[in-house]
């Protein structure tokens, strides 16, 4: 009887000890799931923050582009009427001429735009391969924490 009384305690103890090692693998695997939450979302709020700031250097960099246009568009007009000294002109002259370097301008400033876009082209494509390589990089970590 006393035996028996010594292996009851003895598999209440054994059970008592799994428990409490159940309950500390839980709160260990609890610990890990908030931490992860935690991170993902200093990520969530790093990449909404670097967005805002992309942006912002968007609209600044198209400002600055579209001022510089206008100010290149300017130069270009003066220059030509520079060349072809329009003043001197009489008023039907000066306004085909005028007319002349105007269409002149556009299509200088139409061949910009599509170099421009060209490049804008180009770094899309290259933003767009950085993308899907640092896809594959993050689905093979999370393959290999899967696997873990």
């Amino acid at each position: 009887e006393k035996i028996a009384e010594q292996d009851r305690e003895k598999l209440e103890r054994e059970r008592i000890l799994l428990e409490l090692q159940q309950i500390r693998q839980e709160e260990e695997q609890r610990r890990k799931d908030e931490l992860e939450l935690e991170l993902e979302f200093k990520k969530k709020l790093n990449l909404r923050d670097a967005n805002m700031l992309a942006t912002q250097f968007r609209n600044d960099r198209l400002q600055k582009e579209r001022d510089d246009e206008e100010r290149w568009k300017q130069k270009m007009m003066e220059k030509f009427a520079e060349d072809d000294k329009i003043e001197q002109m009489n008023a039907q002259k000066r306004r085909m001429k005028r007319e002349e370097h105007r269409r002149a301008v556009l299509e200088l400033l139409e061949l910009r735009k599509q170099n421009r876009a060209a490049e804008k082209e180009e770094e899309h494509n290259m933003r767009m391969n950085l993308d899907k390589e640092q896809e594959k990089h993050r689905q093979i970590l999370e393959e290999e924490r899967k696997r873990i």
